[in-house]
């Protein structure tokens, strides 16, 4: 009976293949987001740094998503050296082309936190982080829960409200309006965040 009260043409989707990207570092991060996808059962694949470096990845994603994590840890992860064989550096150069040739293809590269730092400058992103090189007297707001707005940008992210809110964490509140390649989330701009009640 609930579909008979529907009024607006349902929009049919397809479930993406995710790819979540697992490096060799210990991250929390990585761990947390793994957990929300699995509670909210989005079905996803680890994605490892050999299996990035191997290429093809569009063939088996359409959607990357890469946890909150600096570009050194993305990149060259544990120095050579320090552990054996595989769990030594990170997706390297060799990676970074493929994660490119990946978007190049259509797919989908979703960044958090500080993560999104690493796609605004390999990626020669037309994007600013407006919050880089402020010092923690100048701004700062870790943990904050604050008001964000989200604009439509063609169409609006399905199940995202117009008004939301979105935890602060890092630098991640001027990247968390981050416009990667073609897909637009939700586009924060700091100024007019508030603070949420409570």
């Amino acid at each position: 009976q609930a579909a008979e009260r529907v009024t607006e043409p349902a929009i049919p989707v397809q479930a993406p293949r995710i790819g979540l990207y697992r490096s060799w570092m210990a991250n929390i991060d990585e761990g947390w987001t793994d957990w929300v996808l699995d509670q909210h059962e989005f079905a996803h694949t680890q994605l490892r740094n050999d299996a990035v470096r191997a290429g093809h990845v569009e063939e088996r994603f359409d959607s990357i998503l890469i946890a909150e994590m600096s570009t050194g840890a993305i990149l060259d992860g544990h120095a050579v050296g320090t552990l054996p064989g595989e769990f030594a550096g990170g997706i390297g150069e060799e990676g970074l082309a493929n994660l490119k040739a990946f978007v190049r293809a259509g797919g989908t590269l979703v960044t958090l936190g500080n993560a999104s730092q690493f796609a605004i400058d390999k990626f020669s992103l037309p994007v600013k982080n407006v919050l880089g090189g402020l010092k923690p007297q100048e701004f700062f707001c870790s943990g904050s829960i604050l008001r964000a707005g989200v604009r439509e940008a063609g169409h609006q992210p399905l199940g995202v409200a117009r008004a939301t809110f979105t935890v602060l964490t890092a630098l991640a509140l001027a990247l968390l309006a981050t416009r990667v390649i073609s897909l637009v989330l939700a586009r924060g701009h700091w100024r007019r965040l508030t603070a949420a009640p409570g």
